[in-house]
């Protein structure tokens, strides 16, 4: 998985959602304000935090294990 235990920018999360969205021919899912809300809904496997001199904002994502057990259920 490419993001497990990773830090991820704003930037370069919604850069990525927005390319899966245009290879797959959905529309609706490159709302910046909308997958902002759904990303609150994770919070169980990505945190919102600061890294870098800059101290930008985006999302740690918790470890494979963690990331595998929450999608299996």
């Amino acid at each position: 998985m490419t993001y497990a235990d990773k830090f991820i920018t704003y930037t370069d999360l919604y850069q990525d959602v927005e390319n899966y969205c245009s290879e797959h021919r959905d529309k609706e899912a490159t709302n910046k304000y909308l997958m902002t809300k759904e990303y609150d809904m994770y919070q169980n496997i990505m945190k919102k935090e600061r890294q870098g001199k800059a101290r930008t904002w985006g999302y740690k994502f918790m470890d494979l294990k963690t990331l595998s057990d929450y999608f299996e259920y």
